[in-house]
């Protein structure tokens, strides 16, 4: 092998190197973030009940508690889903599209107009609890995903 070319690849793998342990550094900060933040259901709109479904619109609150911003991009990062719980029962799932999330240290972010729709199975297993709709039994489970790693945000 040319000594050029050993340096290259000795080179290469240097900067290899270096830009895996500055994203490990990134992501176990990012983490150190998502155990500061708390995810709270604000509202429920346009509840639509019938025998196939439940739907309705919701806007989720997230609140950073921590003295550090939370910053993660699109390529890096985005909200994967949203799980709902109804008295610590699970009873769906919503997928919003977002996939840039900037909270500033010590503040929060409101996702508004969430689409959530409960099928039928849910209805049936939870039918006298959710007849009666309690918004202080709502709870959100926010899953986000950074670098192929998902994060679940309680």
């Amino acid at each position: 092998m040319k000594p050029t070319t050993k340096k290259i690849l000795i080179g290469a793998g240097i900067g290899l190197a270096i830009v895996s342990y500055l994203a490990y550094e990134k992501i176990n900060k990012i983490k150190e973030i998502f155990a500061q933040i708390d995810i709270v259901p604000k509202a429920v709109r346009n509840l639509n009940i019938s025998f196939s479904s439940i739907s309705f619109l919701t806007d989720v609150l997230l609140v950073n508690r921590s003295n550090e911003a939370l910053s993660v991009q699109g390529y890096f990062a985005n909200l994967k889903r949203l799980n709902f719980f109804y008295s610590g029962k699970y009873i769906g799932t919503a997928k919003p599209v977002v996939s840039e999330i900037e909270i500033p240290a010590n503040n929060e972010l409101l996702f508004k107009n969430i689409p959530v729709e409960l099928p039928a199975s849910t209805i049936l297993t939870n039918i006298v609890e959710l007849s009666s709709f309690d918004f202080n039994k709502l709870a959100v489970e926010a899953v986000i995903e950074v670098a192929g790693k998902e994060f679940y945000i309680k």
